[in-house]
């Protein structure tokens, strides 16, 4: 077998194209092909999976081989390219690994540092703890450490990688990250999941300067706000995702629904029938009104912000009723009002334009180094490693 693909790919190497087309060569009869022409044959299913296979990157001769070794096998197919092919791993950097000692220690300490100044972090004139350039390619090395170690067969099967999955960790460092939703059954698990390292990797060299940016405008949830290039635009580009700045006062599902009724019925309540009748209520509005106030009353007594800056800053208590919060339909309109409704044909939510600032910190300033910490802990033990 072996000897006959070398043969035929020997056989075709170098032969004008055109020569290929007359001759009816079957990798290039592929529907879709631009040699493709009306009347030729369908092609096989094993030829259609060769396509596949050649457009995510891997050397079309090397898949026609490994292809035809496996009998057809995509999936072992893929498994044996991915496995054995350095080019498919992150771009490396010129930078000398330092021993892993030293390199956990740089990552405990900057932990240590973030966490100590956690409750002044967001007020003007605090500085952001930052590693140095240095310091922060060690930590980069990490991650392409850990990103190459994942994209492996065995992690393609657990977490039914699909077939441009496998080349995600190519994505070079400071490169858009393409979106998805962590908590959401979209893609692959292990999309999501390498997309999440990619973004923590990325957050490793922008994530000070994003929370700076976030700061300037008090972490205001209207994306509109933050100038072009700057705070959650640049969050959304470099991760796929953005940082919740609001906080959820009252999430209008069963399981909340079941739990107002049976206070209700203790008082003399009327109870509702759905998740939506409570959510279109006049008592979830107060019940959100009177969750959101201490919230945005805390915020402002942070940061000292009078009736003017509250209001420029849309979190001032004063100038809106429960009766009067927003319904919104779209993420891009939230951080417009103090409390305002979020509802779709999924969900309805109240939100608060204040932000749960651990989040925050934790989302850009601690969770990339948290994850390089817990890797290299369990790098060399294969049972903590497969749970990692």
């Amino acid at each position: 077998i072996i000897f006959s693909l070398c043969s035929s790919s020997f056989f075709f190497v170098g032969l004008p194209s055109e020569w290929m087309m007359r001759h009816h060569h079957p990798v290039l009869l592929h529907k879709g092909s631009r040699f493709h022409r009306p009347g030729m044959a369908a092609p096989s299913a094993e030829l259609m999976h060769l396509e596949q296979i050649v457009e995510m990157g891997f050397d079309r001769d090397r898949c026609q081989w490994i292809l035809g070794f496996t009998g057809g096998d995509v999936e072992q197919t893929i498994a044996l390219l991915t496995d054995s092919n350095p080019d498919l791993d992150p771009p490396q950097f010129a930078v000398h690994m330092r021993p892993v000692p030293e390199v956990l220690e740089i990552l405990e300490c900057h932990q240590k540092a973030v966490k100590e100044v956690l409750d002044t972090l967001a007020l003007p004139g605090h500085a952001v703890p930052s590693l140095n350039e240095d310091d922060k390619l060690q930590v980069v090395q990490v991650f392409n450490e850990m990103i190459a170690g994942f994209n492996r067969s065995r992690y393609h099967r657990k977490y039914e990688a699909g077939l441009r999955d496998v080349t995600l960790a190519k994505i070079e460092v400071n490169s858009e990250i393409p979106s998805y939703f962590a908590n959401a059954k979209y893609g692959s698990v292990f999309s999501r999941k390498m997309l999440s390292m990619l973004g923590l990797r990325n957050l490793v060299l922008a994530g000070p300067q994003i929370f700076e940016d976030l700061k300037r405008t008090l972490f205001c949830s209207d994306p509109h706000r933050y100038p072009r290039g700057t705070g959650l635009e640049v969050m959304k580009r470099l991760t796929g995702n953005t940082v919740d700045l609001d906080t959820v006062v009252l999430r209008c599902d069963d399981p909340t629904k079941e739990t107002i009724n049976t206070l209700n019925r203790t008082q003399g309540l009327p109870t509702f029938s759905s998740a939506e009748e409570l959510a279109g209520s006049a008592q979830a509005k107060e019940i959100a009104f009177n969750t959101a106030l201490p919230l945005l009353q805390g915020f402002a007594k942070k940061f000292g912000l009078h009736r003017k800056q509250r209001a420029e800053r849309q979190a001032d208590w004063k100038s809106l009723t429960p009766h009067q919060i927003p319904c919104v339909g779209g993420c891009t309109e939230r951080g417009r009002w103090p409390v305002w409704q979020y509802k779709n044909a999924f969900a309805s939510s109240f939100h608060v334009n204040v932000p749960v600032m651990a989040d925050v910190v934790g989302a850009l300033l601690l969770a990339p180094y948290a994850a390089a910490h817990a890797y290299l802990l369990c790098r060399n033990d294969p049972a903590d490693l497969e749970a990692f």
